[in-house]
């Protein structure tokens, strides 16, 4: 009878420990999350015109992700710093081709951890604020990478695709949203990395 027990309880005990283990791999990250921002140019860079193209390098954009399926990135800072090409239609002000290409970081609210990543993107939409009292409306799409961080995010491979909409009366003033959907790759404890 003693023998019965004992095995139930060592049963009991081992289940007990398999749901511990999946409930904390479960919350490290999903395997694939959502998260939006609203984002605001906080500073325009460097920008040169060469006719109908535009170079700007340095531009940074800066928001907080307010929503997300990825409890680590929830209330965490967005920035960004890009380098962009744009050139446009000057009859129209429409953008007929633009890349952007920089890095982000994600900083938990708490301090607890910074992750890093850079994207590239296509830029689209059209700069009627340069002439007129029109509104620029400027859209990116690209795919992101981060590969590792600090803290909380030490060991951490993630990677997906983004698409951002900012308007505004002129460029220096852009806001609006991104939008960020990923798939959490990997995620090392720090006792991995160190053995």
């Amino acid at each position: 009878m003693k023998r019965a027990k004992r095995a139930c309880l060592a049963i009991v005990v081992s289940l007990f420990l398999l749901l511990a283990f999946a409930a904390t791999v479960t919350a490290s990250g999903p395997k694939k999350f959502q998260a939006s921002a609203p984002v605001a140019v906080t500073s325009p860079g460097t920008v040169r015109q060469i006719g109908p193209t535009f170079f700007t390098e340095g531009e940074r954009i800066d928001g907080v992700i307010q929503s997300s399926d990825w409890d680590d990135i929830e209330d965490a800072a967005f920035s960004v710093v890009h380098n962009s090409v744009v050139t446009i239609d000057p009859a129209t002000l429409r953008i007929v081709a633009g890349s952007a290409s920089g890095t982000f970081t994600l900083t938990r609210p708490d301090g607890k951890g910074t992750l890093h990543g850079s994207y590239q993107a296509t830029i689209s939409g059209v700069l009627t604020c340069l002439i007129s009292p029109l509104p620029c409306a400027v859209d990116d799409a690209g795919v992101w990478q981060a590969a590792g961080g600090t803290g909380e995010f030490e060991g951490v491979r993630a990677q997906g695709n983004w698409q951002g909409h900012l308007d505004g009366a002129s460029l220096a003033g852009l806001s609006g949203s991104v939008q960020l959907n990923g798939r959490l790759l990997e995620k090392k404890s720090k006792h991995e990395e160190h053995d």
